[in-house]
């Protein structure tokens, strides 16, 4: 699966790999005398069901590149600006100014072309003709936030928007009737609803005993730590917390909103479980959520899937084995590290320390810690070389070791996985450029000692997969991608 769960382990080699931290030896020694591991047999492994659905609704989120456009039925904000056409001598459409570059406005929303106008139309029930129906025929299939412009031929009777416009503004517009004009529209905003992938910038606030926000010594609003940014949110799929996406709900994109939202009683924030605060919101863009459907698992991921539940079984089994992963490496003893591959590690990151800090624009050490969680160099060593002890350590008491084709098989995933993500990354590569890069980053980068380690890794990770008895946790929800909704009991 592209998009399949790489366990830590993997992840940790790619990175000494990238950074030409390779040791060269494959603890080829009697691995008894420096760790202990488990015993796998029969492990009984939970997989949550919610976190199956959360690994797909991520994905779903992450799939939604496409703007919302205006459907029949919706309640949309649209920028309007009707001028009268002016034409060239031998009758052809000319432009929207006449001889002397002036245009004569006849309606417009635009706030810097009026004081009178202070904010977009609200058209209730596009199409309906509410505002005017030939004009809403043309907001249909509209992308949000983007402008048009059009010639147009105002219809014969205009009366239906006498309920919209003032007096004025009508007046001003009537002796246009049946004529053709030049017509400016955007659509603008439209209320977020459950379904909706959002983009918003939010900031959260303490609240005080009043329900206000909270105010310091300072009369300044109280902030709280890890509450402000921007992010991308798939309303119903409980990415953030229940209440703030149930407050987004209705909000006006481009339109700052303010709500409260109570944080769970098991939230990691000691300062915030179960506490209620204030959060201002602004979505900024709605995108189109990809139905759940096999269309989409077809396109999203690697593998000749035949039906929605064949692929979730598949995720399953991939929670599952990542958690044995997990477990093998956690619950192994380290009795001692063996000096010689220790003293690699180390000084392959002293040699690589300049080339990654002109590369990423950081220390190394900054990057262990704010990234990958590690407190120093000596953590972050010597978790590497437990989780590749514990593997060697499984090998050899399974006496398991990678054949030559295993060793090619791990190779040909490696570049067929950078492959991937160089296509992803650039929309101009060609799929034989980003195989040629691959290609040429796997070899000119990856040691022998790489390459059979992937393989071991691999072998070791089929082998885990036949170990283990699987329990499944039921879901306590079901997300807006399956029909569920944020309302639910």
């Amino acid at each position: 699966m592209k998009k399949k769960i790489i366990c830590l382990a993997l992840a940790i080699m790619m990175l000494l790999s990238l950074t030409s931290c390779i040791v060269d030896q494959k603890y080829d020694y009697d691995m008894s005398k420096y760790i202990t591991i488990p015993t796998i047999k029969d492990k009984e492994i939970e997989v949550e069901l919610d976190s199956i659905q959360a690994t797909i609704d991520s994905d779903i989120m992450s799939a939604a590149s496409d703007k919302y456009t205006a459907q029949e039925g919706d309640n949309v904000k649209m920028f309007i600006t009707i001028k009268e056409l002016f034409w060239n001598a031998d009758k052809t459409i000319d432009s929207s100014k006449d001889a002397n570059g002036n245009e004569n406005i006849l309606f417009t929303t635009d706030v810097e072309s009026t004081a009178d106008i202070k904010e977009t139309i609200l058209i209730k029930n596009l199409g309906a003709g509410s505002f005017n129906s030939g004009i809403e025929e043309k907001f249909l299939k509209k992308k949000l936030g983007q402008e048009h412009t059009d010639t147009y031929t105002l219809p014969a009777d205009l009366s239906s928007l006498k309920n919209v416009l003032t007096e004025e503004q009508y007046n001003k517009i009537a002796p246009y009737a049946g004529k053709d004009c030049y017509i400016t529209y955007k659509f603008s905003s439209i209320q977020v609803r459950e379904g909706d992938v959002v983009n918003v910038t939010y900031t959260g606030y303490y609240m005080d005993e009043n329900g206000n926000i909270k105010l310091d010594a300072n009369n300044k609003e109280q902030k709280f730590d890890g509450g402000s940014g921007t992010s991308k949110v798939y309303v119903g799929s409980r990415t953030f917390i229940k209440d703030f996406e149930i407050g987004l709900i209705g909000m006006w994109v481009g339109e700052e909103g303010q709500f409260k939202a109570t944080f769970p009683d098991d939230y990691h924030a000691e300062d915030l479980k179960g506490k209620t605060v204030i959060f201002k919101a602004t979505p900024k863009e709605i995108y189109v959520a990809p139905k759940y459907d096999l269309d989409f698992i077809k396109e999203t991921y690697e593998g000749d899937y035949k039906s929605v539940e064949e692929f979730e079984k598949e995720l399953i089994k991939s929670y599952a084995s990542q958690q044995l992963l997990d477990f093998l490496v956690t619950e192994s003893l380290v009795l001692e590290y063996p000096k010689a591959e220790y003293k690699l590690i180390k000084k392959s990151i002293s040699d690589m320390e300049l080339d990654f800090a002109a590369q990423y624009g950081m220390e190394f050490d900054t990057y262990l810690k704010t990234y990958l969680g590690f407190e120093s160099r000596d953590a972050y060593i010597k978790y590497t070389m437990k989780m590749e002890m514990a593997y060697y350590a499984y090998a050899q008491k399974l006496g398991i070791a990678p054949t030559e084709a295993d060793i090619a098989t791990a190779r040909a995933e490696l570049i067929e996985n950078y492959k991937a993500q160089y296509m992803s990354s650039s929309s101009k590569l060609t799929e034989a450029e980003a195989l040629e890069y691959a290609t040429s980053f796997v070899d000119e980068s990856l040691s022998e000692s790489d390459l059979y380690q992937e393989a071991l890794y691999k072998l070791v990770g089929d082998h885990l997969e036949t170990q283990y008895v699987l329990k499944e946790v039921a879901t306590t929800y079901t997300s807006v991608s399956k029909g569920g909704s944020l309302f639910d009991k």
